[in-house]
């Protein structure tokens, strides 16, 4: 092994699969889970993501009363994404870098991950700056998050799972 060579995915001992499995499967949970808790909170699409940001005392009968954040508040979303985003992306990034998708492929799905991360952070921010005309913004981050990291999960577990077990267990970049 020598300086720069990665440790593939197919060729991992049964125990790291189990376990890289279970954290691909949390991280696809988590997203989906986060998904359907603001459905439940205010909805998923542009309009409900500018109410939980912005409130919704101009819309006539609403399911839940919101009212707008406070700074303070928007901060702690900022916080609460950071970990839910970021952490859980580095992980799946880490893995995806030892798949065998092709530069092209893992570059276009990695930089798919990191811009809806980042834009799922600055939602709180985008919305509550720009107004609710920016609620699409979230809206697509949210999905496009949740979609991009279910792809990356089931790429991984496709090399850990469905490839033969033939071939280099290290490969150069």
């Amino acid at each position: 092994m020598g300086r720069g060579s990665l440790l593939t995915l197919h060729r991992l001992p049964l125990g790291y699969r189990v376990l890289y499995s279970g954290v691909l499967a949390f991280i696809v949970l988590g997203y989906g889970v986060g998904i359907v808790q603001q459905m439940l909170r205010s909805g998923i699409g542009p309009a409900g993501m500018a109410h939980w940001f912005l409130g919704n005392a101009d819309v006539a009968e609403p399911a839940h009363l919101l009212f707008p954040m406070a700074p303070a508040r928007l901060l702690d979303e900022v916080w609460r994404l950071s970990l839910a985003d970021v952490l859980p992306t580095v992980v799946l990034l880490a893995l995806l870098g030892r798949s065998d998708l092709s530069p092209a492929a893992g570059g276009l799905l990695s930089g798919t991950l990191v811009l809806a991360a980042l834009a799922d952070l600055a939602a709180p921010a985008l919305v509550a700056g720009g107004g609710a005309g920016l609620g699409w913004a979230a809206a697509a981050a949210r999905l496009g998050l949740a979609a991009s990291a279910l792809v990356g999960a089931g790429v991984c577990m496709r090399d850990m799972w469905l490839r033969p077990r033939s071939g280099p267990r290290f490969r150069r970049p």
